[in-house]
């Protein structure tokens, strides 16, 4: 540790209590890989009960933030008295490590505590964006969603323009909404099967890089995936003059 370092963890220590954890040393999160998964969890709190669900919360809270691959919470009030319900959500960077927490026996005594047992609540499960081509069934996390939304634009983009170039001018004579449909209705289908099967593929070095090599590999494949962007482009310029 620097001489720098240490004089800062030295201040920070003045501000602690007493029985406070020692501070340590570790990488922080990285909030740019975005691959994870997240429980959406709606509860019905009834009036006058508001501190019960909140202290319960915040339990919860602490437990689950002890468990792998936890990332963070969000409890957002009741919008509306139309819709009167309070929204966690609870992310864990891959959905082994979610059911983890929500399996455990930690998560099972604080569900069948006094303080949670007058709320009526319900959940549901969001992947990320384009996990279902990303996953495997090891539980390992997917490829960061910047990664997963590069990919999909460059398997996207000559889907769209080959369809605008040979497909519309046989759908002009369609009502527009029909004929937006099909055009979607075959990008999806191609993207889906079997273009980013072939795309993952072939840069899966780089959607997962090996540690050891891993920023080599980062800026390698940044740099690929940009110069297939231009090589893309460039084709279509050529086969679309002004």
């Amino acid at each position: 540790m620097s001489s720098e370092k240490a004089k800062l963890f030295s201040d920070l220590a003045a501000f602690q209590k007493p029985d406070a954890p020692a501070l340590s040393d570790e990488p922080a999160p990285d909030f740019h890989s975005l691959s994870s998964v997240t429980e959406v969890i709606t509860t019905v709190v009834e009036q006058g009960r508001l501190t019960q669900f909140l202290s319960w919360s915040q339990r919860a809270q602490e437990r689950q933030a002890t468990f792998p691959g936890y990332m963070g919470t969000l409890i957002q009030a009741p919008i509306s008295n139309a819709a009167p319900y309070w929204m966690t959500l609870v992310r864990f960077a891959t959905p082994a490590q979610l059911d983890a927490w929500l399996d455990s026996k930690d998560r099972k005594a604080l569900l069948a505590s006094p303080d949670y047992e007058p709320f009526a609540w319900k959940s549901h499960r969001i992947e990320n964006g384009f996990a279902s081509w990303f996953s495997n069934s090891s539980g390992e996390a997917s490829p960061p969603a910047w990664k997963q939304t590069m990919l999909v634009l460059l398997v996207l983009f000559p889907v769209v323009m080959l369809e605008t170039m040979f497909l519309s001018p046989h759908l002009a004579s369609m009502h527009l909404p029909v004929a937006i449909f099909i055009g979607n209705a075959l990008s999806v289908a191609l993207v889906s099967w079997p273009l980013m099967a072939i795309a993952i593929a072939c840069l899966r070095w780089w959607l997962k890089p090996a540690p050891a090599r891993r920023w080599r590999m980062e800026m390698l494949g940044l740099a690929s995936v940009l110069s297939l962007y231009s090589i893309e482009i460039l084709i279509f310029m050529q086969l679309l003059p002004i």
